[in-house]
């Protein structure tokens, strides 16, 4: 769909958004507890939404492939699997740049207190998600397992992947591109968005320069 929809936006950018973080994020768990109970867990994950000639891209939605699911809350994950949710944060700077700017998409970290395994299916992890008629590429998505002893390992593409209990998954999913030249965001726009820390003032400053100009 994010192909199609690019293909379009080069005769008609009006008529489309630009591109969103372009995946489901898929994540397959499952193991067994201590008293040899099985269990198994499966979600796709929200990502940034283009930005389009009429407004700023929506923050952590699902992919239109899978528009008709959702993740569970945090407590809903926690009371049936074993894990500690530590972060599930809107992604500050993830979405691009641009007169509208992308939707961010979701850090999400999860710590097994069991040992588990989990297949992991997460696309787009090379090309950024690009903006449209000016606007600026996102944030691509990503996938780390934190160990013990500190070390990460690259697991956006894993099957059966060992998740020892302690170790930490980190799901980064990608923002939406921005649409429009950043040098005619409003100056309310980018002071609203670092406000709500959806930008911070660093990156800012670098992509609307014009907003600190007093």
């Amino acid at each position: 769909m994010d192909a199609i929809f690019r293909a379009v936006g080069e005769a008609a950018p009006e008529a489309v958004p630009a591109s969103s973080g372009g995946d489901i994020a898929g994540l397959v768990w499952w193991g067994r507890h201590p008293d040899g109970e099985p269990w198994a867990d499966g979600s796709p994950h929200p990502v940034g939404q283009g930005a389009h000639a009429r407004g700023d891209g929506a923050h952590a939605l699902m992919h239109v492939s899978e528009a008709a699911t959702r993740i569970a809350p945090a407590e809903v994950w926690e009371s049936r699997n074993p894990w500690l949710v530590e972060r599930a944060e809107l992604a500050v700077d993830s979405g691009g740049p641009g007169e509208f700017r992308g939707g961010n998409g979701l850090d999400l970290d999860i710590r097994l207190l069991e040992d588990a395994e989990v297949t992991s299916v997460v696309d787009r992890t090379t090309t950024p998600p690009a903006g449209l008629a000016g606007g600026g590429a996102a944030r691509p998505n990503a996938a780390f397992l934190r160990l013990g002893d500190g070390s990460r390992i690259e697991c956006a593409k894993a099957t059966r992947l060992r998740t020892p209990a302690g170790s930490v998954f980190e799901l980064r999913t990608g923002g939406g591109g921005g649409f429009g030249d950043p040098a005619r965001r409003e100056v309310a726009s980018v002071a609203a968005d670092v406000r709500e820390g959806y930008v911070s003032e660093e990156r800012a400053r670098a992509d609307y320069p014009h907003a600190f100009e007093q």
